[in-house]
């Protein structure tokens, strides 16, 4: 377990230095493209570890009603943008030293 736990914070480390340095010319990226890149990331990652947002996936593709369907891809989208606005807070919040 401790294990799993020490990978998932080196990953997450990962996503935050990929946003701050560019690493093509080792110097720290302005904090705008610092933000953008973060952003993408932490989206991936949270999309990826949201167990909401596997649930509700899961029960879209085993649904068949179509007003039950309408109803699960509304709360999809909610779920998709709650993710995307903590992926803008963690990116700000990780950027928050890089130059302008």
């Amino acid at each position: 377990m401790k294990k799993i736990l020490v990978a998932l914070l080196c990953l997450n480390g990962l996503a935050d230095v990929q946003a701050q340095i560019d690493l093509t010319g080792r110097k720290a990226r302005p904090r705008a493209d610092c933000e953008r890149v973060g952003e993408v990331r932490f989206t991936e990652m949270h999309s990826k570890k949201s167990k909401v947002l596997i649930q509700i996936r899961a029960d879209i593709d085993a649904e068949k009603d179509a007003g039950k369907l309408k109803i699960l891809k509304e709360k999809e989208k909610k779920e998709l943008d709650k993710i995307a606005e903590r992926a803008r807070e963690d990116a700000i919040e990780v950027c928050s030293e890089n130059p302008e």
